[in-house]
């Protein structure tokens, strides 16, 4: 019998084939799960219009490098506690008790009205809600100090293009949320 010689060949090229259905299956997987999450998570932004002459008053007021006046408003578990602060100083302090366990916000809308009367040239308020304060009473928070009521006196802005002063009912239209970590 004869042997046959075998032949191999040294072939320095290898193909192989690179399997991607794990890969697909996971991209499959985590998109869904991606897109439903990203429902949950919602940006709100609550409008507010003002006048020219109010957003000029408020960027002088930015702007402003001799004695810093700052506004705190502190929203605890059941009571408001506002602080206005002259250089970090404490000058005023005001609290807000609640009235039948509950968050008194027309109290509060008359604590911060009295701030606006003796600080009329302010229009930040700094507000600090404890963690547990859920959102919808942060809201209704910032709009007892977004505005005076009807029947309440308006305030004085000067109106650089028209050269006099205007009435406006607007106290503290921008709100700084302080103190907050995480979402």
């Amino acid at each position: 019998m004869r042997r046959k010689k075998l032949i191999t060949r040294n072939d320095t090229e290898a193909t192989f084939e690179l399997d991607l259905a794990p890969m697909l299956a996971l991209m499959v997987t985590l998109i869904p799960i991606m897109l439903l999450a990203t429902s949950f998570v919602k940006v709100r932004v609550i409008g507010t219009v003002l006048p020219q002459a109010v957003q000029e008053a408020i960027q002088q007021d930015k702007q402003k490098l001799s004695k810093t006046i700052t506004i705190d408003l502190q929203m605890n578990k059941d009571d408001f506690k506002i602080i206005v602060k002259e250089d970090e100083k404490e000058i005023l302090q005001k609290m807000v008790p609640p009235t039948d366990g509950k968050w008194d916000y027309d109290a509060l809308h008359s604590a911060l009205y009295d701030v606006k009367k003796q600080f009329p040239d302010k229009y930040t308020v700094n507000l600090y809600p404890a963690q547990s304060v859920p959102y919808s009473e942060v809201v209704h928070a910032i709009d007892a100090a977004r505005e005076a009521k009807k029947t309440e006196d308006t305030f004085s802005v000067f109106d650089k293009e028209k050269q006099k002063n205007i009435q406006t009912r607007i106290m503290f239209p921008e709100v700084s949320f302080s103190g907050l970590i995480g979402g």
